[in-house]
This record gives C-alpha cells, structure tokens and sequence, in this order.
C-alpha cells in the first residue's frame, strides 16, 4: 500500500512506500526534499471526524435558532408591539449566529491543532534526517 502526500513547497502529488517512512523524498517537480513521516495515528481520524461534524453541527444549531426564533415571534405576533418583535429579531438571530459560529471556530481549532501536530512531526523527522545525514557525510566530502 503506498502512502500519498502533498510537496511541502508546490503541492505536488507524491506517492513513497510505507518502506520509505523515516526517509526523505525529492519531488520530481521542484526538487524539495522532504521527510517521509508515518500515516495519522487512529486518534487523529478520531479528531477529523469530530472536527467535520462540528462543522455541521455549527449550520444546523444556527439555522435551527434562526427558524425557531421566527416561528415564536409569528406566533406571538398578535399580542406583542412591533417594537418587541423587532427586538426579540434583532437580538435572538444574532445569538444565534454567534451560537453557530463559536460551534464552528471550535472545528476549525480542532483542525487546526491537527495540522499543527502533523507539521511539528514532520519537521522533527525532517530535522532528524538531516542530523544523521550530516554525521553519516565525512568531513571535507560534501556529498
């Protein structure tokens, strides 16, 4: 099974044989090398999924208000002034927006340490090879 990964510096598609993990690649298209690291951990699938459906989540608990605030204030229509419904409008679709969005951001931090973890691991074997390139090459031998 081959392992499929993007070029650190042109998003290049590379492909490298789960053998290879703890090597460097070159990318044929732009001639960066880059590290070989080791597919996600189950625990980081755990967190996309969790991260996706918050994502959705976020839409649907703002749309969710949005539609309900709408339904109480027709309901209520008769017996409320135009100001009162204008205010219950103009106060409860905002927090509901707002409710939507911290849903959202959460996801998206979610991602965010995802990716951040990813990328320290890489530059950490990254790093490491390039370490053990260095004390492997004699010195006064360039390459």
């Amino acid at each position: 099974m081959k392992l499929t990964f993007r070029c650190i510096e042109c998003s290049q598609k590379l492909n490298a044989a789960h053998s290879q993990v703890g090597s460097a690649i070159t990318c044929p298209a732009c001639g960066a090398v880059q590290a070989i690291s080791a597919p996600l951990a189950p625990r980081f699938r755990g967190l996309r999924v969790a991260a996706g459906v918050l994502q959705v989540l976020a839409v649907v608990v703002a749309a969710g208000l949005i539609v309900t605030v709408l339904v109480a204030v027709g309901q209520g229509g008769s017996g409320q002034s135009v100001m009162d419904t204008v205010l219950q409008i103009g106060v409860a679709i905002p927090a509901s927006l707002l409710a939507g969005l911290l849903i959202y951001a959460l996801g998206e931090g979610l991602w965010l340490l995802i990716d951040l973890e990813e990328n320290t691991r890489a530059a950490r074997q990254l790093l490491e090879l390039n370490r053990s390139e260095r004390k492997s090459t004699p010195p006064g031998n360039p390459g």
